[in-house]
């Protein structure tokens, strides 16, 4: 199995000289996707069915920066749960078979009668 290979960050993105970030918060870092390199990676999109209209934007559009950042489709593996809840499960359940070098999730929580955090 060839190694693989860690997304490299461009020069100047205001971390330590080298260091590579694990968390990207939403919103607080901005990386422009063409400046990113993502070939020779394989990533996991786990996204939601719930709000279809919404989730299936939000995957529509995760799968074009993906291959914005050079990632063919054959290195993305899509797969789709009811609803946010079930997302870090199946995230968790991914990464621990090491067979994708990155776990996307995506999905869409609105505000309403409903409390989320029960």
């Amino acid at each position: 199995m060839p190694a693989r290979r860690q997304l490299q960050f461009p020069q100047g993105d205001g971390q330590a000289r080298g260091a590579v970030p694990t968390v990207i918060i939403m919103g607080k870092t901005e990386l422009n996707p063409k400046q990113l390199d993502a070939r020779g990676l394989r990533v996991a999109v786990v996204a939601a069915r719930y709000n279809p209209k919404v989730a299936d934007g939000l995957l529509k559009g995760a799968l074009l920066v993906l291959q914005e950042m050079g990632l063919p489709e054959t290195e993305i593996d899509i797969y789709r749960v009811p609803g946010a809840f079930e997302l870090p499960l199946l995230a968790q359940q991914l990464a621990k078979t090491g067979k994708a070098d990155a776990v996307v999730c995506l999905g869409v929580v609105i505000r309403g009668d409903t409390s989320h955090f029960d």
